[in-house]
């Protein structure tokens, strides 16, 4: 199995520093940055039980947080969060991953969609993924996945498309659902 892994396994970025920096240090760019907020603090979990226990937490504390894939969604609320609340970054949850048979691409949700085509040149193989390419891979698939591949192979989050998600339900477990 083929594994890519480029970012640090946690980092927490807090308000000491300037935006631009905090994002900077998280390799988040702004899509369209009349959408951006600045967030009190940026996490960026190293994997879902860091994921879990971050949520648990700020949620506890009756916190306000968001959740960021890609942040290629133009509406201001959708990835973002104001002073009030923590972003939490998905930036560092970068698996990279082709199965020994090539039939399997894992892909981590802060990857955007060049990560995977760039990956897999040179390996025969693509994916169902998004038209453009600095689109993140959560937000494309949770949106249904329009891909230059979906007339002949469908959305990219349909006809078997995605074999399985990570998912992290409303009792923090971490689960595979396949």
């Amino acid at each position: 199995m083929m594994h890519i892994s480029k970012r640090p396994v946690v980092s927490c970025i807090c308000p000491s520093i300037s935006m631009h920096l905090r994002l900077t240090c998280c390799m988040i760019v702004p899509w369209a940055a009349q959408s951006w907020l600045e967030p009190s603090c940026i996490f960026a979990p190293g994997n879902a039980k860091h994921l879990s226990f971050a949520v648990k937490h700020i949620a506890s504390l009756g916190s306000q947080f968001a959740m960021r894939g890609g942040g290629h969604m133009p509406i201001t609320s959708s990835h973002s969060i104001n002073s009030t609340g923590v972003l939490i970054s998905s930036t560092n949850l970068d698996t990279l991953a082709l199965s020994a048979d090539k039939k399997t691409l894992s892909i981590g949700s802060g990857r955007r969609w060049s990560d995977a085509f760039e990956f897999l040149e040179g390996t025969g193989r693509s994916v169902v993924g998004a038209r453009s390419t600095h689109v993140g891979v959560p937000g494309m698939l949770l949106g249904g996945g329009i891909s230059f591949y979906s007339y002949e192979y469908g959305l990219g989050s349909t006809n078997g498309n995605v074999q399985a998600y990570e998912v992290l339900c409303i009792r923090w477990i971490c689960l595979r659902k396949d």
